[in-house]
């Protein structure tokens, strides 16, 4: 990152190192310098993170915007 500061693989990297080794707080610093917001990986951190926190609701609503504002009620299973 000391080279390339927007690289957006190795920022997304660092998140999920953080919260495999159960450090949320670390893990929520590290997202917010990702550089690519809105991309629907960071999305999905987005709400491994309120989820380890234990915000469900929030976990949810980052989920569906990493399912491009598919809700629940969208989702289907594969047969």
């Amino acid at each position: 990152l000391e080279h390339e500061p927007d690289n957006t693989a190795a920022r997304i990297g660092i998140v999920e190192t953080y919260l495999a080794a159960g450090d949320v707080d670390a893990a929520e610093q590290a997202l917010r310098d990702v550089v690519d917001p809105a991309s629907a990986q960071v999305a999905v951190l987005t709400g491994r993170v309120a989820l380890a926190r234990g915000d469900s609701a929030a976990a949810e609503t980052a989920l569906e915007a990493a399912l491009g504002g598919r809700g629940p009620a969208q989702w289907q299973i594969a047969d």
